[in-house]
């Protein structure tokens, strides 16, 4: 994976989206610079503050959180995508880049 193919904008449908610009996590004109990371094969965007999506009912949306954390990327014949924690780490949506 290389930033490039990041580049964009990512979205799961019911909790808004992000984008990447360069090395950054951008959300709502704040950003997080990223690294990417590969472990046996496996990408990782590594960030701090990372994005974590909240569950509040209707509210839901796309929020930093003060943690360092890996976040999964994948390429596939879908596309890339990101997968993204909810705030208490239960569940996980998949977002998919949606264009630039």
């Amino acid at each position: 994976m290389e930033f490039a193919d990041l580049q964009g904008n990512f979205a799961d449908g019911a909790c808004g989206s992000l984008s990447v610009d360069n090395d950054k996590l951008v959300l709502g004109g704040k950003q997080s610079r990223f690294d990417l990371l590969n472990v046996d094969g496996d990408d990782f965007i590594v960030a701090s503050p990372t994005v974590r999506f909240s569950e509040d009912g209707a509210n839901c949306e796309v929020v930093f959180v003060d943690e360092h954390e890996y976040i999964p990327v994948f390429k596939d014949a879908k596309g890339v995508s990101i997968d993204i924690q909810s705030e208490n780490r239960v569940h996980i949506s998949r977002f998919y880049k949606t264009g630039t």
